[in-house]
Order: structure tokens, then sequence, then C-alpha cells
């Protein structure tokens, strides 16, 4: 509660956190919540966590990780794909391995 006194709630997104501790354990459970906030479905291709049972509802989860890629145009190539095999109603396991 101390943190969130001192920082605003914008600010939990970009926080690094450690990954254990019971003084952060609130935290961590706050920070992962916070996208599922923002679920919608036209801007969901935009992120570098991609859920995919938001991209199209008939995936049951799954995700596709592009935090690792560094080159910003890759990033976006990887999205505008996943936004069109999404689309065309590909399964969301060739979605996961195409990510």
């Amino acid at each position: 509660m101390r943190w969130l006194c001192d920082h605003a709630v914008d600010d939990l997104a970009a926080a690094e956190l450690p990954p254990k501790g019971a003084k952060t354990t609130y935290l961590r459970l706050r920070q992962r919540t916070l996208p599922l906030l923002e679920a919608d479905p036209a801007t969901e291709h935009t992120r570098t966590l991609v859920r995919l049972h938001i991209l199209n509802p008939r995936y049951e989860g799954g995700s596709v990780d592009l935090r690792d890629v560094h080159a910003p145009w890759v990033t976006h190539l990887a999205q505008q794909y996943l936004l069109r095999l999404a689309a065309a109603g590909a399964s969301s396991a060739r979605s996961m391995t195409v990510g």
C-alpha cells in the first residue's frame, strides 16, 4: 500500500517488481490484472503480449509474447501478421507458433 501511495496506478504497469517477496505480492497480483482491464479486440494486436482469445473469441486461450523482439519494425510486422491470422480463423496453435 505504501508503494501505491508514492506512485500512480499507471506506474504499476511499468514497475519492475521482484519475483518473490511477501511485501510485493499484492502489487504483483494487481500488475497482472491491469492488462485485463483494457481488453479491446481492435487494439489487442498492438500489445507486446498478444492474448489470442481477445483477438478471436473462438480461441480458448494462449498468448504470443513479443517482448523479447528488439526491432520495432519486426514487432509491428509480427503483430500485423497475428491480426491477419486471427481474422482468417487460423488455429491458436498456428498463431502461437508463427508468433
